[in-house]
């Protein structure tokens, strides 16, 4: 695994792939993977597919979209940075 300073641009591009080889150890860890990405290219599908509909028929406008866009980051951070902490101190790790 990559740890400390890379010594040249070839480790710092092949960091990443070396740091990913925990993945492929053994079978539970790769049908974890592949769940993970499958999971990740259903939900960016539907997301794509949900945007099409509301336009179509809710006649929804790409500043609509974007406007929501913004305000689900804007939650996000905020959950994030403020809800989630007294989350982990009620349910725990």
């Amino acid at each position: 695994l990559c740890r400390g300073i890379p010594k040249n641009a070839c480790d710092v591009l092949l960091c990443p792939f070396s740091d990913m080889a925990i993945l492929n150890r053994n079978s539970e860890i790769r049908l974890v993977t592949i769940g993970s990405f499958l999971s990740a290219a259903v939900y960016s599908t539907d997301v794509s597919l949900v945007m099409f509909y509301i336009e179509e028929h809710l006649n929804v406008h790409d500043a609509d979209i974007a406007q929501m866009f913004f305000f689900m980051g804007i939650l996000g951070v905020l959950l994030q940075t403020i809800g989630l902490q007294p989350l982990v101190n009620v349910l725990g790790e």
